[in-house]
């Protein structure tokens, strides 16, 4: 299971460090979540990652394919929000986060959409 924390550790030492706030991950679309990136912007933190979406079915060998999952907290650790970003029937990913002064946190990631015909699998048609 893969969560979120923020840390306290005195420099120069990490003897004393401290776990102000810590959250799992708790999804409903699937059992797995890989963290790709964090963002903190105006004091929220900002989590991205691609999850199992089991609302996109199993292909063929059992796993699920992915969407983009992104969460904001507070600095104190609230959840503010969180969605799950799917675009395509396909594996859709963000793979990580940024932020500017006009936007709190934006994520870049891949669309994928697959064409299966005449033996030829897994071609990429478009990515965002």
């Amino acid at each position: 299971m893969e969560g979120v924390a923020r840390f306290h550790a005195p420099w120069p030492g990490l003897d004393a460090v401290t776990t102000d706030w810590s959250h799992a991950i708790v999804l409903t679309t699937g059992p797995g979540v890989d963290v790709n990136d964090l963002v903190e912007s105006g004091g929220n933190v900002y989590v991205v990652a691609q999850v199992d979406d089991n609302r996109k079915g199993t292909p063929t060998g059992g796993v699920y394919r992915s969407s983009a999952w992104v969460a904001s907290y507070t600095g104190a650790g609230d959840t503010r929000w969180s969605t799950t970003v799917s675009l395509t029937k396909q594996s859709d990913r963000v793979l990580s986060g940024s932020s500017s002064a006009q936007t709190p946190c934006y994520g870049l990631g891949i669309a994928a959409s697959y064409v299966y015909s005449t033996g030829e699998q897994g071609r990429v048609l478009a990515t965002a």
